[in-house]
């Protein structure tokens, strides 16, 4: 497959892709949402309980590849409201996964001790450990310098 008017530069493409890839992490989010409205029967903490467990490792990795992708563009090849906005979701889903590993460990289950905590060894930290370092990255690490710059 061909282009007629030339390739599309890597500076282009960099914008989509960092796009695609926090709309996954929203539609994954909202699949979670509308998952956990339609448990029916269940008490409020066990929708959260249905909503949390659906922020796991894969959107956090998958929110850290498009955060990488944003610090690694040449300063003034990405708009500002990109990294704004891998900023705030990092921090909401950070929290997400946070208050998640809460209401898994007090929640009244079958379950022990050992098997809550698994879940949260599992699922839950290492989402959140992912989501606080895509909003460090995000927040604080410079982007590179431009050609003329150097």
């Amino acid at each position: 497959m061909s282009r007629r008017d030339g390739p599309v530069s890597w500076t282009d493409a960099r914008e989509l892709v960092i796009g695609i890839l926090l709309s996954v992490v929203a539609l994954r989010v909202g699949a979670g949402v509308v998952e956990a409205l339609d448990a029916d029967g269940v008490t409020g903490r066990v929708r959260l309980l249905v909503f949390t467990s659906n922020i796991g490792p894969f959107e956090g990795l998958v929110m850290l590849g498009a955060v990488i992708l944003v610090c690694s563009a040449v300063a003034g090849s990405v708009p500002r409201f990109l990294r704004i906005w891998s900023f705030r979701l990092s921090v909401v889903l950070a929290l997400v996964a946070t208050v998640g590993m809460i209401n898994v460990l007090t929640l009244q289950t079958g379950r022990g001790a050992a098997g809550k905590l698994f879940s949260v060894l599992q699922v839950s930290l290492p989402a959140a450990a992912l989501f606080v370092l895509s909003a460090w990255l995000a927040r604080e690490v410079v982007t590179l310098p431009a050609d003329d710059d150097q």
